[in-house]
Protein backbone atom coordinates (compact mmCIF):
# COMPACT_ATOMS: atom_id res chain seq x y z
CA UNK A 1 0.00 0.00 0.00
CA UNK A 2 1.57 3.57 -1.10
CA UNK A 3 0.67 5.32 2.09
CA UNK A 4 2.68 8.31 1.49
CA UNK A 5 0.40 8.74 -1.97
CA UNK A 6 -2.64 8.52 -0.25
CA UNK A 7 -1.12 11.51 2.47
CA UNK A 8 -0.25 13.42 0.03
CA UNK A 9 -3.42 13.70 -1.79
CA UNK A 10 -5.02 14.57 1.46
CA UNK A 11 -2.40 17.14 3.01
CA UNK A 12 -3.39 19.82 1.49
CA UNK A 13 -6.65 19.53 3.02
CA UNK A 14 -7.51 22.45 5.78
CA UNK A 15 -6.51 22.07 9.69
CA UNK A 16 -7.93 20.25 12.25
CA UNK A 17 -11.35 22.15 13.72
CA UNK A 18 -11.91 22.54 17.41
CA UNK A 19 -15.43 22.57 18.19
CA UNK A 20 -16.81 22.51 21.63
CA UNK A 21 -19.14 20.35 23.44
CA UNK A 22 -22.27 21.81 24.90
CA UNK A 23 -21.45 24.87 22.86
CA UNK A 24 -24.27 26.91 21.38
CA UNK A 25 -22.40 28.16 18.82
CA UNK A 26 -19.58 26.24 16.97
CA UNK A 27 -15.94 27.39 17.25
CA UNK A 28 -14.88 26.87 13.72
CA UNK A 29 -10.66 27.31 13.78
CA UNK A 30 -9.96 26.63 9.93
CA UNK A 31 -7.92 29.64 8.48
CA UNK A 32 -9.10 29.22 5.24
CA UNK A 33 -11.49 27.40 3.44
CA UNK A 34 -11.48 23.43 2.12
CA UNK A 35 -8.02 23.63 1.18
CA UNK A 36 -5.85 25.46 2.87
CA UNK A 37 -2.34 24.56 2.64
CA UNK A 38 -1.27 22.45 5.97
CA UNK A 39 2.00 22.81 7.94
CA UNK A 40 3.68 19.70 7.58
CA UNK A 41 3.43 17.11 10.55
CA UNK A 42 -0.22 19.22 12.02
CA UNK A 43 -1.28 17.25 15.18
CA UNK A 44 -4.46 16.91 16.24
CA UNK A 45 -6.56 19.38 18.43
CA UNK A 46 -6.23 18.98 22.05
CA UNK A 47 -9.51 17.60 23.03
CA UNK A 48 -12.01 19.62 24.77
CA UNK A 49 -13.12 19.44 28.46
CA UNK A 50 -16.65 19.19 29.34
CA UNK A 51 -18.18 21.17 32.29
CA UNK A 52 -20.70 19.84 33.26
CA UNK A 53 -24.40 22.13 33.64
CA UNK A 54 -26.12 21.74 36.49
CA UNK A 55 -28.39 19.26 37.37
CA UNK A 56 -31.87 19.58 38.71
CA UNK A 57 -32.30 17.49 41.89
CA UNK A 58 -34.48 14.74 42.27
CA UNK A 59 -34.79 11.48 44.86
CA UNK A 60 -34.85 8.07 43.49
CA UNK A 61 -37.41 5.96 43.57
CA UNK A 62 -37.25 2.63 44.72
CA UNK A 63 -40.37 0.70 43.32
CA UNK A 64 -43.02 2.60 41.63
CA UNK A 65 -44.38 2.55 39.19
CA UNK A 66 -43.60 4.35 35.59
CA UNK A 67 -46.40 6.96 34.63
CA UNK A 68 -46.85 8.44 30.87
CA UNK A 69 -44.99 11.09 30.35
CA UNK A 70 -45.95 13.47 27.19
CA UNK A 71 -42.72 13.68 24.56
CA UNK A 72 -41.14 16.96 24.63
CA UNK A 73 -41.66 18.28 21.10
CA UNK A 74 -38.27 18.64 19.17
CA UNK A 75 -37.08 21.79 17.99
CA UNK A 76 -36.23 22.90 14.98
CA UNK A 77 -32.16 22.16 14.57
CA UNK A 78 -30.02 25.24 13.38
CA UNK A 79 -26.70 25.59 12.27
CA UNK A 80 -26.01 27.16 15.87
CA UNK A 81 -27.28 23.80 17.75
CA UNK A 82 -24.08 21.98 15.87
CA UNK A 83 -21.35 21.18 18.04
CA UNK A 84 -18.95 17.87 19.30
CA UNK A 85 -16.06 17.60 20.40
CA UNK A 86 -12.24 17.96 18.77
CA UNK A 87 -10.39 15.34 17.30
CA UNK A 88 -7.17 14.09 18.46
CA UNK A 89 -6.52 10.48 16.95
CA UNK A 90 -3.47 9.93 19.38
CA UNK A 91 -0.14 8.50 19.57
CA UNK A 92 0.73 4.95 19.15
CA UNK A 93 3.97 2.59 20.15
CA UNK A 94 5.17 0.33 17.10
CA UNK A 95 6.40 -2.60 17.65
CA UNK A 96 9.54 -3.87 14.97
CA UNK A 97 12.43 -1.64 14.48
CA UNK A 98 12.09 1.62 12.81
CA UNK A 99 15.81 2.60 12.86
CA UNK A 100 17.16 5.30 15.12
CA UNK A 101 18.37 9.04 14.41
CA UNK A 102 19.69 11.58 16.35
CA UNK A 103 17.46 13.92 14.04
CA UNK A 104 14.35 14.40 11.88
CA UNK A 105 15.02 12.21 8.82
CA UNK A 106 12.96 10.77 6.22
CA UNK A 107 10.35 7.72 7.50
CA UNK A 108 12.63 5.23 7.83
CA UNK A 109 11.91 1.76 5.65
CA UNK A 110 10.36 -1.10 8.44
CA UNK A 111 12.49 -4.35 8.70
CA UNK A 112 9.39 -5.84 7.11
CA UNK A 113 9.77 -9.26 6.34
CA UNK A 114 12.54 -9.78 8.97
CA UNK A 115 10.19 -10.54 11.88
CA UNK A 116 8.91 -14.27 13.08
CA UNK A 117 5.78 -14.71 10.81
CA UNK A 118 4.21 -16.47 13.69
CA UNK A 119 4.88 -13.15 16.00
CA UNK A 120 3.61 -10.83 12.91
CA UNK A 121 0.52 -12.85 12.70
CA UNK A 122 -0.52 -12.69 16.44
CA UNK A 123 0.56 -9.19 16.63
CA UNK A 124 -1.77 -8.50 13.46
CA UNK A 125 -4.67 -10.71 14.78
CA UNK A 126 -4.55 -8.21 18.08
CA UNK A 127 -4.36 -4.82 15.96
CA UNK A 128 -7.03 -5.63 13.64
CA UNK A 129 -9.17 -6.81 16.27
CA UNK A 130 -9.41 -3.14 17.82
CA UNK A 131 -8.86 -1.31 14.35
CA UNK A 132 -11.75 -3.26 12.38
CA UNK A 133 -14.10 -1.85 14.40
CA UNK A 134 -12.96 1.41 14.09
CA UNK A 135 -12.92 0.94 10.18
CA UNK A 136 -16.45 -0.21 10.00
CA UNK A 137 -17.36 2.28 12.26
CA UNK A 138 -15.66 5.17 9.60
CA UNK A 139 -17.01 3.47 6.72
CA UNK A 140 -20.72 2.93 8.08
CA UNK A 141 -21.17 6.27 9.13
CA UNK A 142 -19.59 8.20 6.31
CA UNK A 143 -21.75 5.85 3.39
CA UNK A 144 -24.99 6.48 5.57
CA UNK A 145 -23.72 10.57 5.51
CA UNK A 146 -23.33 10.61 1.76
CA UNK A 147 -26.51 9.12 1.07
CA UNK A 148 -28.36 12.31 3.19
CA UNK A 149 -25.97 14.92 2.23
CA UNK A 150 -27.24 15.48 -1.57
CA UNK A 151 -30.64 15.46 -0.40
CA UNK A 152 -30.13 18.06 2.23
CA UNK A 153 -31.40 20.98 1.15
CA UNK A 154 -32.08 23.71 4.23
CA UNK A 155 -29.63 24.98 5.95
CA UNK A 156 -31.24 23.02 9.02
CA UNK A 157 -31.15 19.43 7.11
CA UNK A 158 -27.57 20.33 6.43
CA UNK A 159 -27.01 20.83 10.26
CA UNK A 160 -28.48 18.23 11.13
CA UNK A 161 -26.73 15.51 9.22
CA UNK A 162 -23.07 17.47 9.83
CA UNK A 163 -24.11 17.09 13.35
CA UNK A 164 -24.54 13.22 13.16
CA UNK A 165 -21.24 12.81 11.15
CA UNK A 166 -19.22 15.59 13.41
CA UNK A 167 -20.57 13.35 16.77
CA UNK A 168 -19.24 9.82 15.05
CA UNK A 169 -15.72 11.00 14.07
CA UNK A 170 -15.03 12.64 17.33
CA UNK A 171 -16.25 8.94 18.82
CA UNK A 172 -13.69 7.43 15.98
CA UNK A 173 -10.89 9.74 16.98
CA UNK A 174 -11.23 8.77 20.46
CA UNK A 175 -11.95 5.23 19.58
CA UNK A 176 -8.92 4.63 17.66
CA UNK A 177 -6.36 6.56 20.29
CA UNK A 178 -6.99 4.02 22.16
CA UNK A 179 -5.37 1.84 19.96
CA UNK A 180 -1.27 2.00 21.88
CA UNK A 181 0.50 -1.12 19.97
CA UNK A 182 0.68 -0.95 16.43
CA UNK A 183 2.83 -3.96 14.41
CA UNK A 184 5.69 -2.23 12.13
CA UNK A 185 3.69 -4.75 9.33
CA UNK A 186 0.33 -2.17 9.92
CA UNK A 187 2.18 1.14 10.37
CA UNK A 188 1.22 2.51 6.89
CA UNK A 189 -2.02 1.40 7.52
CA UNK A 190 -2.71 2.57 10.80
CA UNK A 191 -1.29 6.13 9.80
CA UNK A 192 -3.60 6.16 7.02
CA UNK A 193 -7.06 5.33 8.93
CA UNK A 194 -5.67 8.13 11.81
CA UNK A 195 -5.09 10.57 8.85
CA UNK A 196 -8.98 9.28 7.23
CA UNK A 197 -10.48 9.91 10.60
CA UNK A 198 -8.97 13.31 11.18
CA UNK A 199 -9.73 14.56 7.82
CA UNK A 200 -13.37 13.70 7.65
CA UNK A 201 -13.59 15.51 11.24
CA UNK A 202 -11.84 18.60 9.43
CA UNK A 203 -14.33 18.57 6.35
CA UNK A 204 -17.24 18.55 8.15
CA UNK A 205 -16.03 22.05 10.34
CA UNK A 206 -15.46 23.41 6.35
CA UNK A 207 -18.93 22.30 5.75
CA UNK A 208 -19.98 23.95 9.21
CA UNK A 209 -18.11 27.56 8.10
CA UNK A 210 -19.38 27.48 4.32
CA UNK A 211 -22.87 26.79 6.00
CA UNK A 212 -22.60 30.00 8.53
CA UNK A 213 -21.11 32.08 6.09
CA UNK A 214 -23.46 31.27 3.24
CA UNK A 215 -26.44 29.58 4.13
CA UNK A 216 -25.77 26.09 2.12
CA UNK A 217 -22.90 24.08 2.94
CA UNK A 218 -22.65 22.72 -0.32
CA UNK A 219 -20.08 24.55 -2.87
CA UNK A 220 -17.43 23.63 -5.28
CA UNK A 221 -14.64 23.51 -2.64
CA UNK A 222 -16.66 21.40 -0.36
CA UNK A 223 -17.40 19.19 -3.19
CA UNK A 224 -14.23 18.20 -4.10
CA UNK A 225 -13.17 17.88 -0.06
CA UNK A 226 -15.99 15.64 0.48
CA UNK A 227 -14.84 13.43 -2.82
CA UNK A 228 -11.42 13.38 -2.18
CA UNK A 229 -11.91 12.78 1.56
CA UNK A 230 -14.14 9.92 0.55
CA UNK A 231 -11.87 8.18 -1.83
CA UNK A 232 -9.45 7.70 1.72
CA UNK A 233 -12.16 6.45 3.58
CA UNK A 234 -12.67 3.90 0.94
CA UNK A 235 -9.80 2.68 0.98
CA UNK A 236 -9.98 1.29 4.55
CA UNK A 237 -11.12 -1.87 4.03
CA UNK A 238 -9.38 -2.65 0.87
CA UNK A 239 -6.18 -2.43 2.70
CA UNK A 240 -7.41 -3.90 6.14
CA UNK A 241 -8.27 -7.23 4.12
CA UNK A 242 -5.10 -6.97 2.21
CA UNK A 243 -2.78 -7.18 5.32
CA UNK A 244 -5.17 -10.01 6.99
CA UNK A 245 -4.80 -11.92 3.88
CA UNK A 246 -0.81 -11.31 3.26
CA UNK A 247 0.26 -12.21 7.08
CA UNK A 248 -2.59 -14.77 7.97
CA UNK A 249 -3.93 -12.66 10.78
CA UNK A 250 -7.52 -12.85 11.99
CA UNK A 251 -9.89 -10.87 14.57
CA UNK A 252 -11.40 -12.47 17.51
CA UNK A 253 -15.07 -12.82 18.00
CA UNK A 254 -15.61 -10.44 20.86
CA UNK A 255 -13.47 -8.04 22.61
CA UNK A 256 -12.93 -7.75 26.47
CA UNK A 257 -12.29 -4.42 27.87
CA UNK A 258 -10.03 -4.46 30.91
CA UNK A 259 -9.41 -1.20 32.12
CA UNK A 260 -7.46 -0.99 35.23
CA UNK A 261 -7.47 2.99 35.81
CA UNK A 262 -11.19 2.80 36.18
CA UNK A 263 -11.33 -0.70 37.82
CA UNK A 264 -13.62 -3.13 35.14
CA UNK A 265 -13.73 -5.87 32.83
CA UNK A 266 -16.42 -6.51 30.16
CA UNK A 267 -16.79 -8.01 26.88
CA UNK A 268 -18.23 -6.87 23.91
CA UNK A 269 -19.48 -8.75 20.21
CA UNK A 270 -17.79 -8.24 16.98
CA UNK A 271 -18.42 -5.10 15.75
CA UNK A 272 -18.93 -2.53 19.27
CA UNK A 273 -16.80 0.02 18.96
CA UNK A 274 -14.53 0.78 22.41
CA UNK A 275 -14.37 4.54 22.66
CA UNK A 276 -13.62 6.95 25.30
CA UNK A 277 -15.36 9.86 27.12
CA UNK A 278 -12.60 11.68 29.42
CA UNK A 279 -11.48 8.96 31.21
CA UNK A 280 -14.80 7.23 30.81
CA UNK A 281 -15.19 4.05 28.94
CA UNK A 282 -17.80 4.12 26.17
CA UNK A 283 -19.25 0.92 24.35
CA UNK A 284 -20.59 1.90 21.10
CA UNK A 285 -23.29 -0.44 19.28
CA UNK A 286 -22.41 -1.07 15.84
CA UNK A 287 -24.38 0.80 13.04
CA UNK A 288 -27.34 -1.34 12.82
CA UNK A 289 -28.33 -0.98 16.57
CA UNK A 290 -28.79 2.46 15.74
CA UNK A 291 -31.09 5.09 14.13
CA UNK A 292 -28.92 7.11 11.75
CA UNK A 293 -30.22 10.27 11.75
CA UNK A 294 -29.79 12.85 14.79
CA UNK A 295 -32.50 11.50 17.24
CA UNK A 296 -30.25 8.26 17.16
CA UNK A 297 -28.00 10.33 18.79
CA UNK A 298 -30.20 10.87 21.58
CA UNK A 299 -30.27 12.99 24.65
CA UNK A 300 -28.77 16.28 24.20
CA UNK A 301 -26.87 14.95 26.99
CA UNK A 302 -26.16 11.90 25.44
CA UNK A 303 -25.18 11.78 22.23
CA UNK A 304 -23.42 9.21 21.11
CA UNK A 305 -26.21 6.79 20.09
CA UNK A 306 -26.28 3.27 21.32
CA UNK A 307 -24.54 2.64 23.77
CA UNK A 308 -22.92 1.77 27.45
CA UNK A 309 -21.21 4.51 29.71
CA UNK A 310 -18.92 3.80 32.54
CA UNK A 311 -18.16 5.83 35.14
CA UNK A 312 -16.74 5.39 38.77
CA UNK A 313 -16.23 7.57 41.85
CA UNK A 314 -14.24 6.71 45.03
CA UNK A 315 -16.68 6.00 48.29
CA UNK A 316 -15.30 8.94 51.39
CA UNK A 317 -17.11 5.90 53.54
CA UNK A 318 -19.12 2.83 53.06
CA UNK A 319 -22.36 2.86 51.74
CA UNK A 320 -24.94 0.96 49.62
CA UNK A 321 -26.24 1.29 46.14
CA UNK A 322 -29.73 2.97 47.41
CA UNK A 323 -27.40 5.55 48.95
CA UNK A 324 -24.75 6.31 46.54
CA UNK A 325 -28.42 6.82 44.00
CA UNK A 326 -29.69 9.62 46.53
CA UNK A 327 -26.05 11.13 47.26
CA UNK A 328 -25.32 11.27 43.20
CA UNK A 329 -28.57 11.92 42.01
CA UNK A 330 -27.10 14.14 39.67
CA UNK A 331 -25.00 11.41 37.72
CA UNK A 332 -28.33 9.40 38.18
CA UNK A 333 -31.07 11.80 36.11
CA UNK A 334 -28.53 13.20 33.67
CA UNK A 335 -30.19 11.91 30.63
CA UNK A 336 -34.04 11.88 32.40
CA UNK A 337 -35.90 11.63 35.49
CA UNK A 338 -36.22 7.97 37.33
CA UNK A 339 -39.66 6.63 36.51
CA UNK A 340 -39.03 3.50 38.22
CA UNK A 341 -36.23 1.45 40.23
CA UNK A 342 -35.81 -2.43 40.20
CA UNK A 343 -33.40 -4.42 41.63
CA UNK A 344 -30.73 -6.35 39.55
CA UNK A 345 -26.91 -7.56 39.43
CA UNK A 346 -24.14 -6.36 37.78
CA UNK A 347 -20.90 -9.23 37.78
CA UNK A 348 -22.26 -11.07 40.68
CA UNK A 349 -22.79 -7.79 42.81
CA UNK A 350 -25.96 -6.42 43.75
CA UNK A 351 -27.26 -3.09 42.10
CA UNK A 352 -30.21 -0.72 41.70
CA UNK A 353 -31.63 -0.08 37.75
CA UNK A 354 -32.84 3.05 37.26
CA UNK A 355 -35.45 3.25 34.28
CA UNK A 356 -35.34 7.14 33.09
CA UNK A 357 -38.65 8.79 31.96
CA UNK A 358 -37.33 9.49 28.25
CA UNK A 359 -36.73 13.26 26.86
CA UNK A 360 -36.54 12.06 23.03
CA UNK A 361 -39.30 9.61 21.04
CA UNK A 362 -38.91 6.59 20.93
CA UNK A 363 -35.30 6.62 23.21
CA UNK A 364 -34.62 4.49 26.09
CA UNK A 365 -32.29 5.51 28.85
CA UNK A 366 -31.27 3.86 32.05
CA UNK A 367 -28.40 4.02 34.54
CA UNK A 368 -27.44 1.11 37.39
CA UNK A 369 -25.61 1.71 40.09
CA UNK A 370 -23.43 -0.74 42.12
CA UNK A 371 -20.93 -0.45 45.01
CA UNK A 372 -17.88 -2.72 44.48
CA UNK A 373 -15.40 -2.11 47.28
CA UNK A 374 -14.43 1.47 47.64
CA UNK A 375 -16.16 2.96 44.55
CA UNK A 376 -19.43 3.24 43.36
CA UNK A 377 -20.11 2.42 39.84
CA UNK A 378 -22.51 4.26 37.56
CA UNK A 379 -23.19 2.55 34.18
CA UNK A 380 -25.30 4.38 32.26
CA UNK A 381 -27.15 3.25 29.16
CA UNK A 382 -28.92 4.47 26.02
CA UNK A 383 -30.32 3.06 22.97
CA UNK A 384 -33.75 3.85 19.82
CA UNK A 385 -36.33 1.61 21.17
CA UNK A 386 -37.53 1.58 17.83
CA UNK A 387 -34.38 0.18 16.58
CA UNK A 388 -34.93 -4.12 16.04
CA UNK A 389 -32.73 -5.35 18.96
CA UNK A 390 -31.13 -2.24 19.95
CA UNK A 391 -32.19 -2.07 23.30
CA UNK A 392 -31.07 -5.65 24.42
CA UNK A 393 -28.12 -5.94 22.80
CA UNK A 394 -27.00 -2.87 24.85
CA UNK A 395 -28.62 -3.84 28.21
CA UNK A 396 -26.33 -7.38 27.66
CA UNK A 397 -23.52 -5.40 27.22
CA UNK A 398 -24.45 -3.47 30.71
CA UNK A 399 -25.31 -6.67 32.41
CA UNK A 400 -22.03 -8.26 31.40
CA UNK A 401 -19.88 -5.77 32.86
CA UNK A 402 -17.11 -7.01 36.30
CA UNK A 403 -15.42 -4.84 38.74
CA UNK A 404 -11.90 -5.91 39.12
CA UNK A 405 -10.59 -6.95 42.56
Amino acid sequence: MDVQRHLAAISSFCSPIDVRRGSIAVAVSLAVLLFAACSSGTTDSTPVPVTANPQPTATATTAIAPEPSPTTPVATFTVADVSYPSCDTGSRHTSGSLGTAPGPTPTPVPDIGSRDAELVSSELSEYFSEAIPVVNHVVDWNDAFNSEWSASLKPSEQAEVLQVLGSRASLACDAVARIANVPIEAAGFDALLREAIRVRHAWAGSAIEQLVCCGNGVSTETDIGNSDTLKVVAQLPVESAALIQQYDASTRESLMLSDSAIGIEVAVEVGWLISADGLSPLLLAPFELNRPDRSGLGPERWQIGSAVRIRRLRNPEPITALQASSRFTALVTQQGSVAMTEETSVGGVAALRHILSPEHQLWSSAVTVLVAGDFTYFVETGCPSDVTGACDAVDAVATSLKPLP
